[in-house]
């Protein structure tokens, strides 16, 4: 008899394969491992589906949490832990809060299958009255994470104002509060948009273009 029926729903094929054998050795039962919502959101339909291990960006399309809420439309009790590289799941822009009880693990700070599993056991047995831990960018109000996700997808700081509806003096002191309060060893012969850039690439896991 398997410890947990698990679902996984993640983007890349070898991690997806990875997690799939990983938790059957460990004693789980992988219900489906996909990459699409509708695949995982069937499956919570038809079968006894216990956690879902959700990552948080699936490319274009529905984000993990988007599929996570639907899926607790469908079951309200199912346990549902996200494993990415977000170290924020704020860094991901969402319409969505995580859904209550949810657990979130940053792929960087995992130290082996073993805690994965051991989230799995939790989450099954108590998968709305976990509290996520805090993580790393919370120290940033959710305004200052607005204007970092747009810095790094290249908008200028004329552009950003305009769309907050702020001054571009107050974009700019915005950007250096945000490099004081993450603790960023600058370095002054670099832009500092661009050493924004690629911290915001490192705490996502994603190649982005740098910007001036």
């Amino acid at each position: 008899m398997s410890l947990a029926n698990v679902l996984i729903v993640e983007d890349d094929s070898y991690l997806r394969s990875l997690s799939l054998v990983s938790f059957e050795s460990a004693g789980l039962h992988v219900v489906v491992a996909t990459s699409r919502a509708g695949e995982a959101i069937e499956a919570v339909k038809n079968e006894l589906v216990d956690v879902a291990v959700l990552d948080l960006y699936l490319g274009p399309g529905p984000t993990g949490i988007d599929i996570a809420v639907s899926l607790r439309a469908i079951n309200p009790q199912i346990g549902l832990i996200f494993l990415t590289s977000f170290s924020d799941p704020r860094l991901l822009e969402s319409q969505s809060e995580l859904p209550a009880g949810s657990i979130y693990l940053t792929k960087s700070k995992i130290s082996g299958v073993r805690e994965i599993v051991t989230a799995i056991l939790r989450s099954k047995h108590a998968p709305l009255s976990i509290k996520r831990d805090q993580v790393d960018e919370r120290t940033l109000t959710d305004n200052q994470m607005r204007v970092w996700r747009l810095v790094s997808q290249g908008m200028k700081n004329s552009k950003i104002a305009e769309t907050l509806d702020v001054s571009e003096s107050a974009v700019e002191h915005v950007i250096k509060r945000i490099a004081s309060q993450l603790d960023i060893e600058l370095d002054p012969t670099i832009n500092l948009r661009v050493q924004l850039v690629r911290e915001f690439s490192h705490r996502t896991g994603q190649q982005l273009p740098e910007t001036q």
